[in-house]
């Protein structure tokens, strides 16, 4: 099995004519029907039906059509990949939890695209941190970013080493549902918040973000209720809007659900780290660019690039 033999089936399905397959494809018609024979044999399976006037694919047909669409899709992805490895050092994956966390990447993107003359290419993937982690470990993320706390040591993941940095920080915010006796409130002390019922970020993958809230609460003696242990922001900020509880969110990350909830300010201004994770391995230079930015759009905690 080749490309040239995909290709060609992929058009003898679509065009549904052998005859008008080959003018698209500007070969003959006895050549392209022999590749088509010779992939039937190979798979062992009758992939189009052939007849005087048009041509059906079989079920076996439907189904290869989909793998063969993919495949070539792939090779065309990445011979894009290639070619922009040549001419920029490549690109990079992104990993976020947030649409609004994603907003925060902006400015580091655009000085990216600006020092690259727009030649770096980039995917953004919205992800639970645990997913993030395990992504990155894999190699199908360069880079991630969470709400749980940097390690002085990299993380050994699926038998790869990440490195966790502190991105940048945020002030934590209390978002209340709007029916909320505080939400009206311009600030909040926390031991307003006594026995309320808390949703929280979950402890796993890693600590961090959940151990912070639950040690500011115990440090100002505030008990609260842990109701739902969430794996991602946006999961908490429906649930608060839908009235099953409070919960405590970094600023910027959650900004953009201030018409669904309050959020309010502390008077005890605790702040929370975003993090970076990425393989300690990745020697990508568009990694170590990007890397060389965060530190210098948000004057993050990241080692030198």
């Amino acid at each position: 099995m080749n490309l040239r033999q995909l290709r060609y089936f992929v058009a003898v399905s679509e065009e549904q004519h052998f005859r008008r397959a080959a003018e698209k494809l500007n070969v003959s018609q006895p050549p392209l029907s022999q590749q088509i024979k010779e992939l039937e044999l190979e798979l062992g399976v009758l992939l189009l039906k052939r007849s005087n006037r048009a041509v059906e694919l079989t079920p076996e047909g439907s189904l290869f059509l989909r793998r063969a669409k993919a495949i070539l899709e792939s090779v065309v992805e990445a011979r894009r990949e290639m070619m922009n490895f040549s001419a920029t050092g490549g690109g990079i994956k992104i990993g976020y939890m947030s649409a609004a966390m994603a907003s925060s990447l902006a400015p580091i993107l655009s000085a990216l695209r600006e020092s690259n003359d727009g030649a770096i290419t980039f995917k953004l993937h919205q992800l639970d941190p645990e997913t993030q982690l395990r992504s990155v470990a894999r190699g199908d993320l360069d880079i991630g970013f969470a709400s749980f706390s940097a390690r002085q040591a990299p993380v050994s993941v699926d038998d790869k080493l990440l490195v966790i940095e502190r991105a940048w920080q945020e002030a934590l915010r209390v978002a209340l549902p709007r029916i909320h006796p505080l939400a009206g409130k311009t600030v909040i002390s926390l031991d307003q918040l006594q026995n309320e019922k808390l949703i929280v970020m979950a402890r796993n993958p890693l600590p961090g973000f959940f151990d912070q809230v639950i040690s500011l609460c115990y440090n100002a003696g505030v008990a609260v209720d842990i109701v739902y242990e969430a794996s991602q922001l946006p999961e908490i900020m429906t649930l608060v809007a839908a009235g099953y509880g409070i919960s405590f969110v970094p600023e910027r990350s959650s900004e953009l659900w201030d018409r669904q909830l309050a959020l309010v300010p502390l008077s005890q201004s605790p702040t929370t780290d975003v993090s970076v994770m990425y393989r300690a391995d990745n020697e990508s230079p568009v990694l170590g660019r990007f890397r060389k930015l965060l530190k210098k759009v948000y004057g993050s905690g990241l080692s030198e690039a």
